[in-house]
């Protein structure tokens, strides 16, 4: 196998010398050779984007860096979408239509990310005023830019491996697999400031066969987030077949959110053996029709999801779970079916909440041996009332342990929940049109 050195070909790790070309150069050399390995040896390596190609390694080896540009301008440009209804089209590390492809250190990944961030917080605060926040309640982010890069984004493409990395500093999604399959995401490092915007960590769009195991994931958005944006990728591909495992998430909104962002199926999920702590929302599931400028016309159908063996310290809701759509009303016809949560130890600040606008949507769920705690926080007042339909966001509700709307197929087995704060139900019922 052909084994390069970028510094063979002119790249300098002095973190000032742009290397996008001197990179491009060695990729040239090991397309015509059929593939092989690119090493980065230790070092502060400046690019604006690397260009990944069929049968390729990218290997940084220990104390080496690959950072990211602070230009836009020196990112690779998807021009295969239309611009007009997508954000993030700038790549750095990118691929599509490829096959077995490694990225792997143990080096680092850097983002850049404070580049393309304004100085503002939505709330109107500048960066750097406001107290570090003492609740998982409570979650900041600074506005973005109005163009970002994607840090690792691979489409249509098939045997893909991330191993053994530490990224940070993500100035939106971290790694993107579009419309992939055969993917391995093991042992990836995540770290991302808690008010980065969009910076989620694994995005798995339309894509099958994908195991994620013995990541150790610190971000501003999602964790993981499983989506079906078939609009994007032009292809009625759905997300299957997934497997979540060996993992330790925090996230200011969701350590693992299903759907939202697509039309196309979901299915076959299994996520076990993780610990999830100082998160908003611990699983969020969502079949919706929003009002946002996302393309999703009818909601997504999410079926066949085990969740077992999970362990959740100081989250704000265990489950957040959704089906319907959000004024003005839409039509619906997503559903969620066949989810099995079992063995899980939990200790939230808010109450569940698992819904639908129409009775139906939601139906064939089990609870097995849920011990659930949640805290008396007196000084806090809930952003959401049972009577008003959630925001696909998930404001918190504080009234009770876990709620069902419009929810009559829910078999709980040897669950213990239990309230703190006196005068409310460890399990509520209600059953209304909204």
């Amino acid at each position: 196998m052909t084994i390069l050195s970028a510094t063979d070909f002119g790249a300098a790790g002095d973190g000032v010398t742009m290397n996008t070309d001197a990179i491009e150069k060695a990729v040239a050399k090991l397309e015509k050779e059929g593939g092989g390995e690119l090493v980065f040896p230790a070092g502060i390596f400046l690019a604006g984007h690397i260009r990944l190609i069929d049968n390729m390694t990218l290997r940084l080896e220990q104390g080496a860096v690959l950072r990211a540009s602070g230009r836009i301008a020196d990112y690779y440009l998807d021009t295969t979408l239309d611009l007009r209804k997508y954000s993030q089209h700038y790549y750095f590390l990118h691929g599509r239509g490829l096959r077995n492809v490694k990225i792997c250190g143990p080096g680092i990944i850097e983002g850049n990310g404070h580049s393309f961030w304004q100085e503002e917080y939505y709330c109107g605060a500048r960066f750097g005023e406001l107290p570090t926040a003492t609740s998982v309640l409570q979650y900041h982010v600074l506005k973005p830019k109005d163009e970002r890069p994607a840090l690792i984004y691979l489409a249509d493409c098939t045997q893909i491996t991330l191993e053994d990395l530490t990224i940070r500093e993500a100035a939106a999604y971290t790694i993107w697999v579009n419309s992939c399959m055969d993917v391995l995401i093991r042992k990836i490092i995540v770290r991302n400031p808690s008010y980065g915007p969009n910076t989620d960590a694994l995005d798995i769009d339309c894509s099958q066969n994908v195991v994620i195991e013995n990541c150790d994931i610190e971000t501003g958005d999602d964790c993981v987030a499983l989506k079906s944006d078939y609009h994007r990728v032009e292809s009625n591909k759905s997300c299957e077949n997934i497997i979540i495992r060996y993992c330790h998430f925090q996230s200011p909104t969701c350590a693992l959110r299903i759907g939202y962002e697509g039309d196309g199926d979901i299915r076959n999920v299994l996520f076990t053996d993780t610990l999830i702590e100082n998160t908003k929302h611990g699983i969020d599931v969502l079949s919706i029709v929003p009002v946002c400028p996302l393309r999703i016309e009818h909601g997504t159908t999410v079926e066949r999801c085990r969740f077992a063996n999970i362990r959740m310290r100081n989250v704000g809701q265990a489950f957040f779970i959704w089906a319907g759509n959000e004024p003005p009303h839409t039509e619906h016809s997503g559903h969620l079916e066949d989810f099995v949560f079992e063995n899980m130890g939990i200790e939230a600040v808010g109450a569940s909440f698992i819904g639908c606008e129409k009775q139906g949507s939601i139906r064939k769920l089990i609870f097995r041996k849920i011990r659930m705690r949640v805290a008396d926080l007196p000084d806090w007042a809930p952003t959401t009332d049972f009577s008003i339909m959630p925001s696909h966001w998930g404001g918190w509700i504080k009234a009770g342990g876990l709620h069902f709307h419009n929810v009559s197929d829910a078999d709980l087995q040897d669950c213990e929940i239990k309230c703190e704060q006196p005068g409310f139900m460890p399990v509520e019922y209600s059953f209304s049109k909204i």
